[in-house]
């Protein structure tokens, strides 16, 4: 059973994907979201890329998008 406390913290995270990248990309995302203070897991996509996930509070993961190049934060929005 969850407690109010619980849902309060689940108000306060989000999560962000980055799809499909090239492996030099990834790495360079990757470094971006350990400097934002998060931990982003990384997997191989069916197309052969990269595909990064990061899951953090919601300033952090700002932080994080706000970070990426330009035409990645258009993308993603």
């Amino acid at each position: 059973m969850k407690t109010f406390k619980n849902y309060l913290n689940e108000a306060k995270m989000d999560k962000f994907q980055l799809v499909d990248m090239d492996p030099d990309t990834a790495r360079i995302a990757v470094n971006l979201a350990k400097k934002a203070g998060l931990i982003p897991k990384s997997q191989k996509s069916r197309s052969g890329g990269v595909d990064i996930s990061v899951e953090g509070p919601k300033k952090k993961v700002a932080k994080f998008i706000m970070s990426l190049p330009e035409e990645y934060r258009n993308d993603s929005i």
